[in-house]
């Protein structure tokens, strides 16, 4: 990050997320075999 101004890392932040949604990057957990996806929520879940 140092170095970088605020909008490069933004652009740079924006495209790896929209490549792990995308499926053009595969995060660590998929490389490791891993499927499972936990969302952790505080409060009451209806």
């Amino acid at each position: 990050l140092e170095g970088n101004g605020m909008e490069q890392v933004r652009q740079g932040f924006f495209d790896f997320v929209r490549g792990i949604a995308s499926g053009e990057i595969t995060a660590k957990n998929e490389q490791n075999g891993y499927r499972e996806i936990a969302i952790f929520k505080d409060g009451v879940t209806l």
